[in-house]
């Protein structure tokens, strides 16, 4: 399972919330508009994920916290979902790792 990261501001990585509602076998709109942005104590905690649109589809980028949060609210922890978490951290862990090897390089 391969999960694609993209550089926000200061080199951040970030992930579009669509594809991990795919990569996790759930509803995008469901999760989005019942769990992400309903959330309060996320949002206290992480800040508000950073909300976008493409075409007539609603999505928000989230940060490594923003996403383990959001993944830790998820309460059926299907063979898919465990998978997808372990992926996670394996994916954030590579993608920091990247980020600090470019920037040592300039």
């Amino acid at each position: 399972m391969d999960i694609k990261f993209v550089e926000h501001k200061g080199g951040e990585p970030v992930v579009d919330s669509r594809i991990v509602a795919k990569k996790l076998g759930i509803d995008h709109s469901d999760w989005l508009n019942n769990v992400i942005k309903t959330d309060k104590e996320g949002d206290k905690l992480f800040g508000c994920p950073r909300e976008d649109k493409e075409g007539d589809t609603d999505f928000v980028w989230l940060t490594e916290n923003q996403l383990f949060w959001y993944a830790t609210l998820i309460e059926d922890n299907t063979p898919q979902v465990v998978d997808f978490k372990c992926q996670l951290v394996k994916s954030f862990f590579s993608a920091k790792a990247e980020v600090t090897s470019r920037l040592g390089k300039e």
